[in-house]
């Protein structure tokens, strides 16, 4: 039900409205450890979501079909 209602919450209530928005400085600060998650070897997988959670929405993402995509 959580996640149902956390989902809708990004929607608008019909197709007239804007989406909802949030106010938000984008003060990107340096943040090192991005440096070292895109790997050199460009054929060396990594999970993009590490970069989006410190990227996206002040670290709040959310992954609609998580794990449907992934080949391990």
């Amino acid at each position: 039900m959580f996640i149902c209602r956390r989902l809708l919450s990004f929607l608008p209530s019909n197709n007239l409205e804007d989406p909802p928005r949030l106010e938000y400085e984008f003060p990107m600060e340096d943040d090192a450890s991005l440096n070292g998650i895109v790997p050199v070897e460009h054929k060396q997988s990594y999970d993009v979501r590490d970069i989006l959670t410190r990227v996206l929405d002040h670290n709040d993402f959310m992954e609609v079909q998580p794990a449907s995509l992934q080949t391990s």
